[in-house]
């Protein structure tokens, strides 16, 4: 949640799953965090099984072990960034994932890059990165060695 999103608790929050159904919850408490604009907050009931929200936990040592990162050293000319004005209107919503799943997969056949770069639909402004392993350019890619994911102890 962003800190400028922190509002009284007779506002509503809507909440969407995936057959497009509202369910409203109001904040029973939140804080700022005081890193960047974010907020965590408490709602007055829970949400239902189908909407996926991530809780922090409350045992950074049972985080580590759930989360991990692999640092990955990748050529720069091995890489095709996806032009975001290419993609069908609405690309990012439930609806045109298979149009948006075609281009993936049309550059997979394509073997142009071994790294497609694309927008990421769950963060704004941020990259998520497909990898072709059957690319002959493939091995050139450094795979480094599974690292636990720290959490900064603020989020706690």
């Amino acid at each position: 949640m962003a800190a400028h999103f922190i509002c009284p608790g007779s506002v509503p929050v809507i909440f969407h799953d995936k057959q497009v159904n509202c369910h409203e919850r109001f904040i029973d408490s939140a804080r700022s965090l005081n890193v960047g604009d974010i907020a965590v907050a408490k709602l007055n009931l829970p949400l239902p099984p189908e909407i996926k929200c991530y809780r922090f936990l409350e045992d950074p040592e049972v985080f580590a072990r759930l989360f991990s990162w692999v640092p990955l050293e990748i050529p720069e000319d091995a890489i095709e960034i996806l032009d975001e004005s290419k993609l069908p209107a609405g690309w990012c919503a439930d609806e045109t994932r298979i149009s948006s799943r075609s281009i993936g997969d049309a550059w997979l056949r394509s073997l142009r890059t071994v790294v497609l770069a694309v927008p990421s639909v769950v963060i704004s402004g941020e990259w998520n990165y497909l990898l072709n392993p059957a690319h002959p350019r493939f091995p050139e890619i450094q795979i480094g060695g599974a690292r636990p994911f720290q959490p900064d102890p603020r989020f706690s």
